[in-house]
């Protein structure tokens, strides 16, 4: 018997080895992640932020986070410089991890003199990283994914064959989602399509949902407006009669309101960030926040 349980514990010991570590930095990365490696045996995948709400950019990695990251085999990242925390990091932790990077084929490439591929300072303004808070770039984003990951298994044509049946079915899902933001756009009467939002991380989901982003709140490392700045906005807002601001529920900021007050529009809370990471969760997310513009349409 004692022989027989010392069988067992070592044939489950290779099973756990054989489990290949996948990372995903944030939960809608990770979502995604586990949408194209869904019913896959062999890998194990798990969010390495899961406790923080809103955009990394300013994250400072934890001795929790760093534990999370030890050998990990691929790191799923957003990309575009959102992964700035990553910087020098990868190279201690798991030294031959493979980068996913969500937005490869979406965004522009990192300039050639930038030597680090999760962070680049100096090309930040160039783009708008945000890319997985509107069904369009989520859909483009799960298919950049799913392409890195046949790659990865390119060996293993049954894996990559299955790979290539989830980013379908979640894409059409997506796809599907987008069909009903642009029925949306249509319906976004005139005078209700200018809008200012608070972070750049809705300009996306605000474009695809019909309307015209005529400014940011906040900077890109989400500073606040000085006082002047926000006169010029409420300025802005009366002059170019603009119908509200787009913020996140998490992210209440009391220039953002006072703002909206003093100028006499709206507040509309959307959400960017899915509750965790389950492939479900971020397609609710997108629902939900459909539900609400069309409710502050009316």
């Amino acid at each position: 018997m004692k022989h027989f349980l010392t069988v067992l514990l070592l044939a489950a010991s290779v099973v756990v080895s054989a489990q290949v570590k996948v990372i995903g930095t944030t939960k809608s990365v990770t979502a995604l992640t586990k949408a194209v490696l869904s019913s896959i045996p062999g890998y194990q995948t798990e969010v390495l932020l899961g406790d923080i709400a809103g955009c990394p950019h300013d994250y400072s990695l934890t001795p929790a986070d760093m534990k999370r990251l030890a050998g990990a085999k691929i790191i799923v990242i957003n990309g575009g410089g959102m992964e700035g925390f990553l910087a020098g990091v990868i190279k201690r932790a798991c030294p031959n991890a493979i980068i996913v990077d969500a937005s490869k084929g979406i965004l522009p490439p990192l300039k050639a003199d930038c030597n680090n591929p999760t962070h680049c300072k100096h090309n930040h303004s160039h783009h708008n990283e945000h890319i997985l808070v509107s069904p369009a770039m989520t859909a483009k984003a799960i298919h950049s994914i799913g392409a890195q990951m046949r790659a990865i298994n390119a060996k293993n044509p049954a894996v990559a064959d299955k790979i290539s049946k989830n980013v379908l079915k979640y894409y059409q899902q997506l796809q599907k989602l987008s069909q009903m933001y642009s029925n949306f756009a249509r319906s976004v009467p005139q005078n209700k399509k200018r809008v200012l939002i608070q972070h750049s991380v809705f300009e996306y989901l605000a474009k695809e949902a019909g309307f015209e982003v005529k400014g940011t709140i906040f900077n890109h490392d989400s500073q606040e407006p000085s006082a002047s700045d926000a006169a010029k906005l409420i300025r802005q807002i009366k002059k170019e009669k603009i119908f509200a601001i787009f913020a996140e529920p998490g992210k209440r900021s009391r220039m953002t309101e006072r703002i909206a007050k003093e100028a006499g529009i709206p507040i509309i809370y959307l959400e960017a960030t899915p509750k965790n990471d389950s492939p479900s969760e971020l397609l609710r997310i997108l629902v939900r926040d459909l539900a609400i513009l069309k409710k502050a349409i009316k």
